[in-house]
């Protein structure tokens, strides 16, 4: 027969018991063997319970190209030694301790770390991890007269799912102004740099530029002398433009 005292008051009478132990510690567990003529026979070793490590990081999203930095807050157990090997959804794999990756394409991606010591004890955290899609900022203006309303067309383009936030505009006069697509005419005649700056809903920003040239207005003029009917009048031109640009 055989008596087992595992050191925190559970026994069992089995031959090679398996046993799960409810914390971790040294626990000295007593072995008490009998034989059919009474005669025993008594061992008592200490079984170690090791703690496991504590696996623990953050990652913020991020947008599209930008680079996603884990922060590993890991804690040792009994152990003093670890290993962290991660699994970045992606088919990468890392055995860094705190990765600072660039993922290929925005998307919805599950991270694991494992963290293991030098008992074999291991934990793992399994984060979800977005990379959200950049806009791609893009429009078309046509040059223009001043004092004209120039002709401007917002194509910009964004994945599936996604919503603008906001699209801000800088004229190249020192103006600015914010929408879709709105109005702009220039007071002078000159080139102008036009920057488009576009932001989807999480935060994610393009940009955009086109220099368009902004033609002088003439200045429209003439003279004449009165007449006496029959007589036809001879009306000189007298109009004028900026010819330079």
């Amino acid at each position: 027969a055989y008596a087992w005292d595992f050191g925190d008051a559970d026994t069992s009478t089995a031959i090679s018991p398996t046993k799960l132990y409810d914390t971790f510690g040294t626990f000295t567990t007593t072995l008490i063997a009998t034989t059919p003529q009474g005669c025993t026979d008594t061992l008592s070793q200490d079984a170690v319970i090791y703690q496991n490590p504590r696996a623990d990081y953050t990652v913020d999203d991020v947008c599209e190209n930008a680079s996603s930095l884990f922060v590993n807050v890991s804690e040792p157990g009994d152990g003093q030694t670890l290993t962290f090997d991660w699994d970045l959804g992606d088919n990468t794999t890392l055995d860094v301790t705190a990765p600072d990756y660039v993922y290929a394409t925005y998307g919805t991606y599950n991270t694991l770390l494992t963290v293991s010591d030098e008992n074999g004890c291991t934990d793992q955290l399994s984060l979800t991890h977005q990379v959200f899609a950049k806009p791609a900022a893009d429009f078309r203006a046509d040059d223009a007269c001043a004092l004209s309303k120039i002709l401007l067309t917002n194509e910009t383009q964004i994945a599936d799912g996604q919503l603008f936030r906001a699209f801000n505009w800088s004229w190249g006069d020192g103006e600015t102004a914010r929408g879709d697509v709105p109005d702009k005419a220039y007071d002078a005649p000159g080139f102008y740099d036009i920057r488009l700056i576009a932001e989807t809903e999480n935060g994610c920003l393009d940009t955009a530029n086109q220099n368009i040239q902004v033609f002088a207005n003439p200045v429209a003029a003439f003279d004449f002398i009165d007449a006496c009917f029959p007589d036809s009048i001879t009306f000189l031109h007298l109009s004028s433009i900026d010819n330079t640009f």
